[in-house]
C-alpha cells in the first residue's frame, strides 16, 4: 500500500468517488437532486408567467380594444365617450374638433375622467410609438372625430 492509500497507478484521488462501481456517490446524488429542483422551479416560474401573460393579454390588445370601442361610439354619437348621448351638449370636444376620453378596462367603455392606471408593462406601444411608465400607472387616452380619425396615446392615470 502506498502513501496515498490503495490507488491504482495513474488514478487520481478525487476520481475514486466518481468511479465507484457500487452506485452513485453522495456528491453525485446531491448535485443531481439540486439541479433537478432548480430546473423544476424554473419550469414552474415560466409556466406561471406564461399563464399570467396569456390570461391578461398585453397592452397592445388593450389599445386595439380601445380603438374598436371608440369607433363604435363615434359611429353612433360623434363622441368617443361612451356615456355621451347628445351631440349638441357634448362637453368632451376640444377646440380642434376632437372629442377626448379615457379607456377603462373594467367596464370596456371610454370615460370622461381618467381611471386608475392599468398598464401591465413598463413600455407600451401605439403603432410604432412607445410610451414609458411604471406598471399600473398609465391609461389610454382616446381622441376621435367624426369620419373615423382616432388618435390613441398612453398618459398618466388618476393614481391617487
Amino acid at each position: 500500500m502506498g502513501p496515498l492509500g490503495s490507488f491504482k497507478r495513474g488514478e487520481k484521488k478525487g476520481m475514486r468517488i466518481l468511479a465507484d462501481k457500487k452506485g452513485w456517490s453522495v456528491i453525485e446524488v446531491v448535485c443531481i437532486t439540486g439541479i433537478t429542483i432548480m430546473l423544476t422551479l424554473i419550469l414552474i416560474a415560466g409556466i406561471k408567467y406564461l399563464g399570467r401573460d396569456l390570461n391578461r393579454g398585453n397592452d397592445s390588445m388593450m389599445v386595439q380594444t380601445a380603438e374598436s370601442v371608440a369607433r363604435m361610439d363615434l359611429s353612433s354619437t360623434d363622441c368617443v365617450v361612451s356615456s355621451c348621448k347628445d351631440k349638441v351638449t357634448c362637453t368632451h370636444k376640444t377646440s380642434d374638433g376632437y372629442t377626448v376620453g379615457y379607456y377603462d378596462t373594467v367596464t370596456h367603455h371610454i370615460l370622461a375622467v381618467k381611471p386608475k392606471g392599468y398598464n401591465e408593462h413598463g413600455i407600451m406601444y401605439v403603432g410604432s410609438k412607445s410610451y414609458k411608465g411604471a406598471r399600473y400607472s398609465m391609461v389610454i387616452k382616446v381622441k376621435g372625430k367624426t369620419g373615423g380619425d382616432i388618435q390613441l396615446s398612453w398618459v398618466e392615470g388618476d393614481n391617487d
